[in-house]
């Protein structure tokens, strides 16, 4: 029998000892590992609630609520958000694989159960957003009677299965299409022209921090004129990831690499690594005019196969569905982003509006 409860957080040590024992039992992602828990808390100081799952005396169930409120056509609309804030600037740092804690013998039970209760205990709530959830995990959410399910966005997720080259003792270039290997070939050839072609990491956390600083304006050039703009443009983005960088490079969370050409560190890579999970999560590359001359696919390929020379089990491009992931990776899930609204005259009638306007939409394309 599992029983469930919420309290608001108080103390962050007690929760950082709870989370760190459910973890050692869980398989979980990059984005329920403490390190990531302890800067969204610490940078951002959300108020909590903490919803927790046990089986007698056992800890099988952990996650993270915030509340919110809007105004929509005149209503007041109350939101829960899974470990979010619904603060636009907050959730930049842009959680994906997102969910509860729960321990891996009892998963399943603890996540129906964590759903259940929070669709039904939390003092009631209009709208629950979810963001970055597995779509496979949709089911936990539909099983809930009295609520629509919107879904906003959705996207593939890619990556290399690097214990299984691995087992094959197979070099990760002779995965890649023969075109993807000619171009890769091509581009290190050019590049050792100028110089040695290798991968480097910074020597010590103060060396970090100057890396991450570093990608700032390539990444700003890549992504400022794109609806999603560029994080670094962002000050509680950096420093939510100033805060990981500053406590979390030195145990091998963070993975900060440089592709040098000589002595020019020509694209930075940021990646995380959890449960011998390589996690890439952004890079800064320069702007090459010769097109055939392709950083940010040659450093991607290097990283790799030192990856799988080093033991690491997976190699996670996540969501996103950029041509580079997909010649470099498979297709391994997906993620999206749904609204758990509660059924009401008003979400009915927002409901129909939205589907009439779909309709006029569709009749006029």
């Amino acid at each position: 029998m599992l029983a469930v409860r919420h309290y608001s957080l108080q103390d962050t040590s007690v929760l950082k000892a709870s989370w760190s024992s459910l973890l050692s039992n869980a398989q979980a992602t990059v984005f329920q590992s403490w390190p990531w828990i302890d800067a969204w808390l610490s940078v951002m100081k959300p108020d909590v609630l903490v919803v927790e799952c046990k089986r007698g005396e056992q800890l099988v169930g952990l996650c993270l609520l915030t509340q919110a409120q809007q105004q929509r056509f005149g209503w007041p609309i109350k939101r829960l958000y899974l470990q979010q804030t619904g603060v636009p600037a907050q959730d930049q740092i842009w959680v994906e694989y997102n969910q509860p804690l729960v321990h891996r013998v009892h998963a399943e039970a603890a996540m129906a159960a964590l759903v259940h209760y929070i669709s039904h205990e939390i003092s009631p709530w209009h709208e629950w957003v979810l963001s970055g959830v597995k779509t496979d995990h949709r089911y936990y959410y539909q099983q809930q009677k009295g609520f629509f399910i919107r879904q906003q966005w959705s996207t593939a997720c890619y990556g290399v299965d690097l214990q299984l080259l691995r087992q094959h003792r197979k070099r990760y270039l002779d995965s890649l299409s023969a075109n993807t290997r000619y171009q890769l070939k091509r581009c290190e050839k050019k590049l050792q022209q100028r110089g040695d072609t290798r991968l480097e990491r910074p020597k010590d956390t103060s060396e970090a921090l100057a890396w991450f600083q570093e990608i700032a304006p390539l990444h700003r050039a890549r992504w400022e004129h794109t609806p999603e703009g560029s994080g670094f443009n962002n000050a509680q983005f950096l420093a939510f990831h100033q805060y990981l960088v500053a406590n979390y490079w030195q145990p091998g969370f963070v993975d900060l690499i440089a592709l040098m050409v000589g002595d020019k560190r020509l694209a930075l890579f940021y990646n995380f690594q959890h449960q011998n999970v390589v996690y890439f999560y952004l890079a800064g590359i320069h702007f090459e005019t010769d097109n055939q001359i392709k950083p940010g696919l040659l450093g991607h390929a290097l990283m790799i196969q030192q990856y799988i020379d080093q033991g690491a089990d997976y190699y996670d491009f996540m969501g996103g569905d950029a041509h580079y992931k997909m010649r470099l990776g498979q297709l391994h899930s997906s993620i999206e982003g749904i609204i758990v609204q509660r059924k009401s005259l008003a979400a009915y009638l927002e409901q129909g509006a939205r589907n009439l306007k779909q309709r006029l939409l569709g009749n006029h394309g």
